[in-house]
């Protein structure tokens, strides 16, 4: 399934969150041999409040959202970089050889949707 793995002040776990997408609807997972367009939106809190924002739409369909994050305390912490990784699932190797194909990396300072077909 699709999830984003989140360190943020209030994580009851010492390395971070899983936050599964797909909500009410059931995990979010990707088929193979098909192109899918996935993005991802985070707004930064308030430092101190819990008012940060992460968005995530599959194919243009929104998939997850929380507006309750406070991924800051102070306003000298700003996002830097992006980082994308691919798990199979902690120590678990692969049984197979999995080929993953990323094109058309983005990023932006807004929403940019789906290529046209």
């Amino acid at each position: 399934p699709l999830a984003s793995y989140v360190y943020h002040s209030e994580s009851a776990a010492s390395y971070g969150d899983t936050l599964p997408w797909g909500g009410s609807k059931g995990a979010a997972f990707l088929e193979a041999d098909r192109w899918y367009c996935v993005e991802q939106h985070i707004k930064l809190n308030t430092p101190g409040r819990p008012d940060g924002v992460l968005r995530a739409w599959v194919d243009g369909k929104p998939v997850f959202e929380r507006r309750d994050l406070r991924l800051r305390d102070t306003p000298a912490l700003r996002i830097e970089n992006i980082w994308m990784n691919v798990y199979l699932g902690g120590t678990t190797t692969a049984t197979q050889d999995m080929p993953l194909l990323m094109d058309h990396v983005v990023v932006a300072t807004r929403y940019i949707g789906p290529m046209p077909p």
